[in-house]
């Protein structure tokens, strides 16, 4: 007996919970892993760029391991939703227990939340399959980054309203609450669809073994899909920056833009604001001229950012410049995010969507170890300070836009 309430069974109830829920994990990346945290270690707990650094990068080494298996495992058995819920409850009490020990348990808990939140959204974006069609896709993967911003808005608005008076914890707390309640309709309405299971032995361990198999040999075949491989090594280099900035680029104005913790989060609002309406316009052009054709405008507008990020202090040039990035970031960062979910989906073969997407976090999430262990090791333990550490960044967009030059999208599986 079906017990869904029949007002879920309406077919724009999984679209809107499908975009609600890209609003809470926003709420995560930006309020909890870029601003709160990093303010925390750093302002409350003595600690500095390679405490972070190294602490992300041993999380997502582990999500570097573990997604590509858990994404072939849900293709095998049909269950996204399951493994969304999971994940999903991991990331949002892990908010919840931060500071509730000393340093090295709060660490344990933010690198759990990581890496909870970072598998979970590989079930969410395979969701995408089911509540779009060809026609539709753009539009809902723009309307999900865009809108999803307002997730990083509130972040912003509450941190910036009640850190001072709160303090760095007890907002984090508030923001895992609102998590709570904006992921909650998707882990609700989201439906597993009828697949074929696997025969014989459906262990854990069986499935695991096999799903392992079945990446190796999808990593083997690379060579014979030249378009998925130069991809997969663009997206290696261009979320080696991304990851890096988005987690280290509230400090770097702090420390070496001098900056108030105020004017950061203007700078970050102001970037979160603009991403609302350029999501919505990036999915459109998705729809006309292709994901390909966004992916690289965005990199390229990150490359040019970064640079002007550098040469602020380098020439003692004006802070409102600062402002200036923060908006434009917001835009470029919006068409990457836009443009990769239809790409994938255009030239993943039917029935490995999740096996692509977990290839898709693979390379991304080995270049989120790589990208926070360099900033650590180059402003840190090298000595060479954050702006050497920016200057790097620019260098990964550098190799991953010759990458995407090579691409040309043709047919599924190219």
């Amino acid at each position: 007996m079906n017990l869904r309430p029949s007002f879920l069974k309406s077919p724009n109830i999984p679209v809107i919970a499908w975009i609600t829920y890209d609003t809470g994990n926003t709420v995560f990346f930006t309020g909890v892993m870029g601003l709160l945290f990093p303010l925390w270690i750093t302002k409350v707990m003595g600690g500095d760029d390679a405490t972070l650094g190294f602490t992300l990068a041993i999380a997502m080494a582990i999500v570097f391991f573990i997604s590509p298996i858990l994404g072939t495992v849900s293709d095998q058995t049909g269950k996204r939703r399951s493994f969304l819920v999971v994940f999903t409850i991991l990331f949002i009490t892990s908010g919840l227990f931060i500071g509730a020990s000393g340093l090295e348990v709060s660490l344990a808990f933010f690198a759990l939340g990581v890496i909870a939140i970072h598998i979970a959204d590989i079930f969410y974006n395979a969701l995408l399959e089911d509540v779009s069609n060809p026609k539709n896709m753009g539009v809902i993967a723009g309307l999900g980054v865009g809108l999803g911003y307002i997730g990083a808005i509130v972040a912003v608005l509450i941190s910036f309203m009640w850190m001072d008076t709160l303090g760095h914890l007890n907002v984090i707390r508030i923001l895992s609450i609102l998590m709570l309640s904006l992921t909650l309709p998707l882990m609700l309405v989201a439906k597993d669809k009828s697949r074929d299971q696997p025969t014989g032995n459906s262990s854990i361990s069986v499935l695991a073994q096999l799903s392992l198999q079945r990446v190796i040999t999808s990593i083997k075949t690379l060579k014979t899909q030249p378009t998925w491989t130069r991809f997969l090594i663009a997206r290696f280099w261009y979320m080696w920056a991304i990851n890096a900035a988005g987690a280290f680029l509230v400090l770097y104005g702090i420390e070496t833009l001098r900056l108030s913790d105020r004017q950061v989060h203007i700078v970050m609002l102001l970037g979160i604001v603009t991403g609302i309406p350029s999501g919505v316009i990036w999915g459109k052009l998705v729809d006309t001229i292709g994901p390909l054709a966004i992916l690289k405008t965005g990199v390229v507008g990150l490359f040019i950012l970064l640079c002007v990020t550098a040469l602020i202090p380098l020439l003692n040039l004006p802070s409102w410049i600062w402002g200036i990035i923060g908006i434009l970031s917001g835009i470029a960062v919006a068409g990457v995010y836009v443009a990769e979910r239809p790409f994938v989906l255009s030239i993943a073969r039917p029935g490995r969507i999740g096996e692509y997407f977990s290839l898709n976090s693979m390379s991304g999430r080995l270049s989120a170890v790589a990208g926070p262990f360099s900033w650590g090791v180059i402003a840190v333990t090298l000595g060479l300070g954050q702006i050497a550490a920016v200057i790097w960044l620019t260098g990964c967009l550098c190799l991953a836009l010759i990458a995407l030059s090579g691409i040309k999208l043709n047919q599924p599986g190219s």
